[in-house]
Protein backbone atom coordinates (compact mmCIF):
# COMPACT_ATOMS: atom_id res chain seq x y z
CA UNK A 1 0.00 0.00 0.00
CA UNK A 2 1.83 3.50 -1.00
CA UNK A 3 1.10 6.76 1.26
CA UNK A 4 -1.84 7.81 -1.00
CA UNK A 5 -3.43 4.36 -0.20
CA UNK A 6 -2.13 4.73 3.71
CA UNK A 7 -3.74 8.44 4.02
CA UNK A 8 -6.83 8.00 2.50
CA UNK A 9 -7.56 4.50 5.00
CA UNK A 10 -7.45 4.22 8.53
CA UNK A 11 -3.88 2.40 9.88
CA UNK A 12 -5.90 -0.39 11.06
CA UNK A 13 -9.33 -1.20 9.69
CA UNK A 14 -11.82 -3.63 8.03
CA UNK A 15 -13.59 -3.18 4.94
CA UNK A 16 -14.57 -5.00 1.95
CA UNK A 17 -14.09 -4.94 -2.09
CA UNK A 18 -14.39 -6.77 -5.23
CA UNK A 19 -11.29 -8.93 -6.60
CA UNK A 20 -10.70 -7.04 -9.97
CA UNK A 21 -7.75 -9.61 -10.88
CA UNK A 22 -5.54 -12.13 -9.32
CA UNK A 23 -1.65 -12.58 -10.05
CA UNK A 24 0.00 -15.45 -8.55
CA UNK A 25 -1.25 -15.14 -4.99
CA UNK A 26 -1.25 -11.48 -5.33
CA UNK A 27 -5.17 -10.37 -5.69
CA UNK A 28 -5.96 -6.87 -6.85
CA UNK A 29 -9.05 -5.57 -4.99
CA UNK A 30 -10.98 -2.42 -5.48
CA UNK A 31 -13.11 -0.59 -2.63
CA UNK A 32 -14.52 2.73 -3.38
CA UNK A 33 -12.03 3.01 -6.48
CA UNK A 34 -9.13 2.38 -4.51
CA UNK A 35 -6.83 -0.34 -5.58
CA UNK A 36 -5.51 -2.58 -3.11
CA UNK A 37 -2.73 -5.53 -3.51
CA UNK A 38 -4.30 -8.15 -0.85
CA UNK A 39 -2.29 -11.73 0.32
CA UNK A 40 -5.16 -14.57 1.29
CA UNK A 41 -5.30 -14.52 4.84
CA UNK A 42 -4.11 -18.60 6.58
CA UNK A 43 -7.49 -18.70 7.65
CA UNK A 44 -9.47 -17.83 4.66
CA UNK A 45 -9.27 -21.54 3.11
CA UNK A 46 -11.80 -21.03 0.36
CA UNK A 47 -10.24 -19.39 -2.81
CA UNK A 48 -11.05 -15.94 -3.79
CA UNK A 49 -11.92 -15.52 -7.32
CA UNK A 50 -12.59 -12.51 -9.58
CA UNK A 51 -15.61 -10.82 -8.72
CA UNK A 52 -15.77 -12.18 -5.11
CA UNK A 53 -16.76 -9.40 -2.64
CA UNK A 54 -14.42 -10.31 0.11
CA UNK A 55 -13.69 -8.91 3.48
CA UNK A 56 -10.08 -6.77 3.78
CA UNK A 57 -8.48 -6.29 7.27
CA UNK A 58 -5.73 -3.76 6.75
CA UNK A 59 -2.57 -3.36 9.27
CA UNK A 60 -0.17 -1.08 8.64
CA UNK A 61 1.64 -2.08 5.18
CA UNK A 62 -0.06 -4.89 5.03
CA UNK A 63 -3.71 -6.31 3.19
CA UNK A 64 -5.00 -9.70 3.55
CA UNK A 65 -8.30 -11.19 2.62
CA UNK A 66 -9.90 -12.59 5.67
CA UNK A 67 -13.13 -14.11 4.20
CA UNK A 68 -15.38 -14.15 0.84
CA UNK A 69 -18.52 -12.66 1.76
CA UNK A 70 -20.75 -13.17 -1.82
CA UNK A 71 -19.99 -14.99 -4.63
CA UNK A 72 -22.75 -13.77 -7.93
CA UNK A 73 -21.79 -17.37 -9.78
CA UNK A 74 -22.45 -20.40 -8.56
CA UNK A 75 -18.91 -22.21 -9.21
CA UNK A 76 -16.53 -25.07 -7.81
CA UNK A 77 -15.33 -23.90 -4.61
CA UNK A 78 -11.57 -24.42 -4.11
CA UNK A 79 -10.65 -25.47 -0.34
CA UNK A 80 -6.85 -24.53 -0.13
CA UNK A 81 -4.68 -25.43 2.92
CA UNK A 82 -0.55 -25.66 2.70
CA UNK A 83 -0.40 -27.81 5.84
CA UNK A 84 -3.31 -29.53 5.67
CA UNK A 85 -7.05 -29.21 6.39
CA UNK A 86 -8.68 -30.25 9.78
CA UNK A 87 -12.42 -30.18 10.31
CA UNK A 88 -13.72 -30.63 13.69
CA UNK A 89 -17.50 -30.90 14.55
CA UNK A 90 -17.99 -31.08 18.49
CA UNK A 91 -21.44 -31.07 19.17
CA UNK A 92 -23.02 -31.57 15.27
CA UNK A 93 -22.60 -33.00 11.99
CA UNK A 94 -20.25 -32.56 9.27
CA UNK A 95 -22.43 -32.91 6.07
CA UNK A 96 -21.13 -32.40 2.68
CA UNK A 97 -23.81 -32.23 -0.65
CA UNK A 98 -22.48 -31.89 -4.14
CA UNK A 99 -25.32 -32.19 -6.99
CA UNK A 100 -22.81 -33.69 -9.19
CA UNK A 101 -19.93 -35.30 -7.99
CA UNK A 102 -17.04 -34.95 -4.91
CA UNK A 103 -13.48 -35.70 -5.83
CA UNK A 104 -10.63 -36.56 -3.50
CA UNK A 105 -6.98 -37.55 -4.34
CA UNK A 106 -4.31 -37.89 -1.63
CA UNK A 107 -1.10 -40.36 -1.02
CA UNK A 108 -2.64 -41.59 1.66
CA UNK A 109 -6.34 -41.28 4.31
CA UNK A 110 -6.38 -42.68 7.69
CA UNK A 111 -10.40 -42.93 7.94
CA UNK A 112 -11.80 -43.83 11.66
CA UNK A 113 -15.41 -43.68 11.70
CA UNK A 114 -17.49 -46.42 13.97
CA UNK A 115 -20.82 -46.62 12.07
CA UNK A 116 -21.02 -46.08 8.45
CA UNK A 117 -24.26 -45.78 6.27
CA UNK A 118 -23.51 -46.20 2.66
CA UNK A 119 -25.95 -45.69 -0.31
CA UNK A 120 -24.91 -46.39 -3.69
CA UNK A 121 -26.09 -47.30 -7.11
CA UNK A 122 -23.21 -47.47 -8.41
CA UNK A 123 -19.32 -48.36 -6.51
CA UNK A 124 -16.41 -48.52 -8.75
CA UNK A 125 -13.42 -49.81 -6.49
CA UNK A 126 -9.77 -50.05 -7.85
CA UNK A 127 -6.85 -51.18 -5.46
CA UNK A 128 -3.90 -53.13 -5.57
CA UNK A 129 -4.66 -54.08 -2.00
CA UNK A 130 -7.23 -54.09 0.33
CA UNK A 131 -7.52 -55.56 3.81
CA UNK A 132 -10.60 -55.21 5.58
CA UNK A 133 -10.56 -56.46 9.59
CA UNK A 134 -13.87 -56.64 11.01
CA UNK A 135 -15.73 -58.42 13.78
CA UNK A 136 -18.83 -58.33 12.19
CA UNK A 137 -19.40 -58.10 8.48
CA UNK A 138 -23.29 -58.09 6.77
CA UNK A 139 -23.96 -57.57 3.57
CA UNK A 140 -27.36 -57.26 2.06
CA UNK A 141 -27.39 -57.45 -2.49
CA UNK A 142 -29.20 -57.99 -5.27
CA UNK A 143 -26.76 -58.94 -7.65
CA UNK A 144 -22.79 -59.58 -7.08
CA UNK A 145 -20.32 -60.95 -9.41
CA UNK A 146 -16.63 -61.47 -7.83
CA UNK A 147 -13.68 -61.93 -10.91
CA UNK A 148 -10.59 -63.14 -9.07
CA UNK A 149 -7.13 -64.55 -10.60
CA UNK A 150 -6.64 -65.66 -7.21
CA UNK A 151 -8.49 -66.07 -4.01
CA UNK A 152 -7.82 -67.63 -0.76
CA UNK A 153 -9.93 -67.72 2.39
CA UNK A 154 -9.39 -68.90 5.71
CA UNK A 155 -11.93 -69.16 8.43
CA UNK A 156 -11.36 -70.26 11.45
CA UNK A 157 -14.68 -70.95 13.36
CA UNK A 158 -18.10 -72.01 11.59
CA UNK A 159 -19.01 -71.39 7.96
CA UNK A 160 -22.23 -71.32 7.06
CA UNK A 161 -23.58 -71.12 2.84
CA UNK A 162 -27.72 -70.75 2.64
CA UNK A 163 -29.27 -70.54 -1.45
CA UNK A 164 -32.27 -71.33 -3.22
CA UNK A 165 -30.11 -73.01 -5.39
CA UNK A 166 -26.27 -73.52 -6.22
CA UNK A 167 -23.80 -74.24 -9.57
CA UNK A 168 -19.78 -74.64 -9.27
CA UNK A 169 -18.59 -75.26 -12.38
CA UNK A 170 -14.66 -75.82 -12.17
CA UNK A 171 -12.53 -76.47 -15.35
CA UNK A 172 -9.39 -77.90 -13.62
CA UNK A 173 -9.42 -79.79 -10.08
CA UNK A 174 -11.62 -80.09 -7.15
CA UNK A 175 -10.09 -80.86 -3.48
CA UNK A 176 -12.18 -81.20 -0.46
CA UNK A 177 -9.85 -82.51 2.61
CA UNK A 178 -12.08 -82.60 5.56
CA UNK A 179 -12.44 -84.81 8.73
CA UNK A 180 -16.07 -86.12 8.50
CA UNK A 181 -18.58 -84.91 6.31
CA UNK A 182 -22.05 -85.56 5.85
CA UNK A 183 -24.43 -85.06 2.91
CA UNK A 184 -28.31 -85.10 3.08
CA UNK A 185 -30.37 -85.28 0.03
CA UNK A 186 -34.14 -84.56 0.04
CA UNK A 187 -34.57 -85.30 -3.28
CA UNK A 188 -31.98 -87.10 -6.21
CA UNK A 189 -28.79 -87.39 -6.18
CA UNK A 190 -26.66 -87.58 -9.26
CA UNK A 191 -23.20 -88.48 -10.05
CA UNK A 192 -22.11 -88.43 -13.46
CA UNK A 193 -18.12 -89.00 -14.18
CA UNK A 194 -15.80 -91.23 -15.94
CA UNK A 195 -14.14 -92.87 -12.61
CA UNK A 196 -14.79 -92.86 -9.34
CA UNK A 197 -12.67 -93.92 -6.69
CA UNK A 198 -14.20 -94.08 -3.40
CA UNK A 199 -11.55 -95.86 -0.18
Amino acid sequence: MNKLMSSLLPKTTMINGVVQKIELDIFTVVNNGICLRAKKAFSCLVEPLVGDNVSLFIDAEDVYITAILERKEDSVIKIVAKNGISITAKDGDITLNAEQSINSFSQKANVVISEVSFLSSIVTLKSKTINIITDVYQGFMDNVTLRHKSLSKFVDGHEEHQSLSSRRVIKGSDIHQVEESITTVDGQMKIDAKLINMS
